[in-house]
């Protein structure tokens, strides 16, 4: 019945029946946005003398699709809201195409009514505002300036008063005209005859109702089946993709063995190859080690040679080292020159430090100025920061006289939108009378409305079994097909577990006789590597003593070499000064 009106206020705005014979009562529906619990409670024990659904949500960022959804008379936003504010859902409200005519009223416990009156100039404004807590005629009062509250009541509540005294006149009557009487009484048990009937359609038309939901509640029973089958079909694919699923892991595990397998072989070549190339570098290093031993020969010869050269050129040396002396006497003297011209140099080096000490007192004056110049640009700076704080209050004031302006012209606007919307309830006051007449039309065509219905649902129902039954019979076969597939599949699937397990076992005896093959063999050319790596070692450490030994005498000719040569020099000084 709830469904009805709203379909009947939906179709006929602004549609009420309170006091009218034959019309059920409109109920006002109304969406509370709090996340507070008490709150909504207040509200609809104070409207709870009205004919009011209500719908409580604590969501603020869902309240516009909540709104479009319900589709309420009225709603009640609260400023305070989690995770957005009721000024927001205001804005977001009135904004909406769907949902910017419905009234709405703005409250809350601590906001100012400066932040109140700074929204109501807004063009998303509320229709009103107001204070926690409540006062319950303020309430009432705020809901029927845009709700009709007060005149639904007195319709609902009070009779005609052109019906009393047409009573009275009957009763005045009755004794002076029998006729009229009996006429008044046959008029009075005819209307209860028709009143009988119409409540005998109404229990027909409730019969038929209860008989399309129960044929309704079969397609939805058989809907399910459907569904259901679907459903299980979908799980038998699922399944049949799983076994397919597993079939190529094996195949995989598979290609993986024969991988390690190709791997097993290919490292057997690589240590094949690494022999191969370690036998190739012993040979070069034989080699080697034979060019070594020749060179470490003629070296020893050379040597040797090397050698007595040198013991005649130092008996000879031996002579000429008491001249020697006699020129290192004579290179003290100079010495003695030399130290003091190193004097007269310190000297001339303190003369510099006392420039440098002068040098560092003027920089330090020039550090001095520097500061001072700092400060007096630090005193422009705060003089200029003076003049840019003015300069900022003065633009200040000019943007509070412009923003003056606009509230002004936003309260212009306000009273214009006041007029039109007084104009637009005197229209929807007319329509509201020319649709009543259009409201027995609409019964008729929704009564043959339901005739068509009543037709469409049994040819449906008939195709439905029909459906059904072809779906049926199909999911069997799909079922017996999916049924042999999974034993062909399970069979498949044991040969291939069985063949993979064969084939791992192979594969896994070849890795071990390959693996102990591959250990003996390294192990071999370890050890022999080993054996080249002492020679080599032996034979680089003599090597390593040779050079050694021919540095030493090198380095011992190189002295002795000089030594002549400054001899040689000294005696063809001392012959050229006799």
């Amino acid at each position: 019945m709830r469904g009805a009106a709203r379909h009947l206020h939906n179709l006929i705005p602004g549609w009420q029946s309170a006091g009218q014979p034959g019309y059920p009562r409109r109920v006002f529906s109304a969406l509370i946005i709090d996340a507070d619990g008490k709150t909504p409670d207040s509200i609809k024990g104070m409207l709870a003398p009205f004919p009011f659904e209500f719908t409580v949500t604590h969501n603020g960022p869902e309240a516009v699709s909540i709104a479009q959804s319900v589709s309420p008379d009225i709603i009640f936003v609260r400023a305070e809201l989690p995770l957005t504010s009721g000024f927001s859902v205001c804005n977001r409200l009135r904004r909406d195409g769907q949902t910017k005519t419905i009234p709405v009223i703005l409250y809350s416990s601590n906001v100012k009514e400066e932040v109140f009156n700074q929204h109501r100039v807004l063009r998303t404004a509320a229709n009103d505002y107001l204070r926690m807590p409540f006062d319950g005629e303020r309430l009432v009062n705020s809901v029927g300036q845009v709700l009709n509250l007060n005149g639904k009541a007195k319709r609902s509540s009070q009779p005609s008063p052109q019906a009393r005294p047409r009573s009275e006149s009957k009763r005045t009557a009755r004794p002076a005209e029998p006729s009229g009487e009996v006429e008044a009484s046959a008029a009075k048990s005819g209307s209860f005859r028709s009143q009988r009937e119409v409540l005998n359609l109404k229990a027909q038309l409730n019969a038929k109702k209860r008989e399309l939901l129960a044929l309704t509640d079969e397609l939805e029973v058989k809907d399910r089946a459907i569904l259901d089958a679907k459903h299980k079909n979908r799980e038998l694919q699922a399944q049949l993709s799983d076994l397919e699923a597993g079939l190529l892991s094996a195949q995989e595990l598979v290609l993986s063995s024969q991988e390690q397998a190709d791997a097993a072989v290919r490292d057997r070549a690589t240590v094949l190859k690494r022999e191969e190339g370690l036998k190739v570098r012993l040979e070069g290093l034989q080699k080697r080690l034979k060019e070594t031993e020749t060179e470490l020969d003629t070296t020893r010869t050379q040597a040797a040679e090397h050698h007595a050269k040198q013991d005649g050129i130092i008996a000879g040396l031996k002579a000429d080292l008491e001249d020697s002396k006699k020129a290192f006497a004579e290179l003290s003297e100079a010495k003695a020159k030399v130290e003091a011209e190193l004097a007269s140099t310190r000297d001339d080096v303190t003369a510099l430090t006392a420039q440098l000490d002068g040098t560092q007192d003027r920089a330090s004056s020039l550090e001095a100025e520097l500061a001072k110049q700092a400060e007096d640009n630090h005193a422009t700076l705060t003089q200029l920061k003076e003049l840019n704080e003015s300069a900022i209050a003065e633009l200040r004031e000019e943007h509070q006289a412009e923003l003056t302006a606009r509230d002004d012209a936003h309260r212009e606007a306000l009273a214009r939108l006041n007029e039109e919307l007084e104009d637009t309830r005197n229209t929807a006051r007319e329509q509201q009378e020319r649709m009543s007449h259009a409201l027995q039309e609409t019964q008729d065509a929704a009564h043959a409305e339901s005739e068509r219905l009543r037709d469409l649902i049994a040819r449906t129902e008939a195709q439905a079994l029909d459906d059904l039954d072809r779906l049926t019979h199909t999911m069997n076969e799909a079922e017996k097909q999916a049924r042999e597939e999974i034993t062909r599949l399970t069979e498949a699937m044991k040969a291939a577990e069985q063949e993979f397990i064969e084939d791992r076992r192979r594969i896994e005896t070849e890795l071990i006789d390959t693996r102990e093959q591959a250990e003996k063999q390294a192990e071999a050319d370890l050890e022999r590597l080993e054996e080249t790596s002492s020679q080599l070692r032996d034979t680089t450490a003599d090597l390593e003593r040779t050079r050694s030994l021919l540095h030493a005498r090198n380095l011992a000719g190189q002295k002795a070499q000089q030594a002549l040569a400054i001899a040689l020099k000294l005696l063809e000084e001392h012959d050229a000064g006799q």
